[in-house]
């Protein structure tokens, strides 16, 4: 019986240590998966932040290139405007 108590405090004895080490293994993993998420999180953000300072330089350089556009269709217009009065003078 004591043989057998023995064996059996053995068995028990390694049983305890397997899922200790199973507990450990799972705790490193979820750690781990914790972190690759965390990271990834991370990332993600810093891509959405590059995004949208790549999106309002390129609204201000299209704002930019509108008022240009229009500065030049007004100068267009009032050079229109004076070679018409200089062929009407003449």
């Amino acid at each position: 019986m004591a043989a057998s108590n023995k064996a059996h405090e053995k068995l028990i004895q390694d049983f305890n240590k397997k899922l200790k080490e199973l507990s450990e293994n799972e705790t490193k993993m979820f750690i781990q998966m914790f972190e690759n998420s965390r990271n990834e999180v991370r990332s993600q953000a810093r891509l959405i932040e590059l995004y949208k300072t790549s999106s309002e330089d390129a609204q201000s350089k299209a704002e930019e290139l509108t008022k240009v556009a229009e500065e030049l269709q007004r100068l267009l217009h009032n050079a229109s405007d004076r070679y018409g009065q200089l062929e009407t003078n003449s």
